[in-house]
């Protein structure tokens, strides 16, 4: 089982062009029920268990923890896999992750899928 220094989970599946697929919050990388396998078809299929979810349960996680937190562990994920840079598909609570991903750390997103989702770290009425 692959984990990076923080403890969280990842597996690859496929060659080529890398793609990070984040789930929805209290999901596991073992939800994704083969998606994994169809996007390996033509890409590099990297799933991850976000910190305190699946096989990252040891991974620390509080109240406290904020968006930067899981975006920062997407980007050691791509570290330890020596990736200089990935597209980001991110379902829900991935989504969020995606998109806090994107913005901190633009020199290693290509793109971001995000889908039924929205930004974090408001309290304003959102659409």
């Amino acid at each position: 089982m692959p984990f990076t220094t923080d403890k969280i989970f990842y597996e690859t599946h496929g060659h080529g062009t890398p793609v990070v697929l984040l789930h929805g919050l209290g999901r596991s990388s073992r939800a994704w029920f083969g998606f994994e396998t169809q996007v390996a078809r033509d890409y590099c299929a990297i799933t991850i268990d976000n910190r305190g979810i699946g096989r990252s349960k040891d991974a620390p996680i509080s109240l406290m923890t904020g968006m930067d937190a899981f975006a920062n562990d997407v980007i050691a994920v791509l570290d330890a896999l020596q990736i200089e840079y990935a597209h980001i598909l991110g379902i829900s609570f991935g989504g969020m992750v995606a998109l806090q991903a994107a913005m901190a750390h633009k020199n290693r997103v290509t793109s971001i899928a995000v889908l039924a989702s929205s930004i974090a770290g408001t309290r304003a009425l959102r659409l």
